[in-house]
């Protein structure tokens, strides 16, 4: 658990050094409910196995602070958060192809070949960058599992439900990312 709060708290700072800011209440609350939540998975002092039902009890504060930590850092609406920091990177980078581009259509010294060859390599790294779609499908992963752990606190029939809803998000965010989401299972 420390080590993934360490390794979580490093990402943050990284964040903040370009700008993303987590509000401190949802940064000090995620870093505890990450800890937390690792700590549940340790073997009680007694040895006996907790139920489901307690452990799912004892995660929800836990879950629900973790999720609002990863929608501050992903950044709830379009242009705020990473996605915010992405977008304005992605901007400034595309203004400045864009005047790279009109230099080298207007020296004569590359030839067609060496132009076209400078297009393709300034459109595969727009092809490389994360797109808004991708913060979409993380937001839809945390909704989802956010879902998923209340149905299991309130137990019933939804909790199934909720939790394929879960693992479809997860598939299409493996599916956004281009990883094979059936390698884990």
């Amino acid at each position: 658990g420390q080590a993934l709060v360490a390794t979580a708290t490093r990402g943050l700072d990284r964040l903040r050094a370009i700008g993303v800011v987590v509000a401190e209440p949802a940064r000090q609350h995620g870093l505890a409910g990450i800890a937390a939540l690792a700590a549940l998975g340790a073997p009680p002092p007694d040895g006996r196995r907790p139920r489901v039902a307690t452990l799912v009890a004892e995660a929800q504060p836990h879950v629900a602070a973790v999720a609002t930590l990863l929608r501050g850092v992903i950044g709830p609406e379009p242009g705020t958060g990473t996605r915010g920091a992405i977008r304005a990177r992605q901007e400034a980078l595309e203004a400045a192809q864009i005047r790279f581009l009109g230099a080298v259509r207007a020296d004569r010294n590359f030839g067609v070949a060496r132009r076209y060859a400078i297009y393709r390599e300034v459109a595969a790294t727009r092809d490389d960058a994360p797109t808004q779609g991708s913060f979409a499908a993380m937001l839809e992963v945390v909704a989802t599992l956010e879902r998923a752990h209340t149905a299991l606190a309130a137990g019933g029939e939804q909790a199934g439900g909720q939790l394929a809803a879960f693992e479809a998000a997860v598939t299409r965010l493996s599916d956004l990312a281009g990883v094979d989401s059936s390698a884990g299972q």
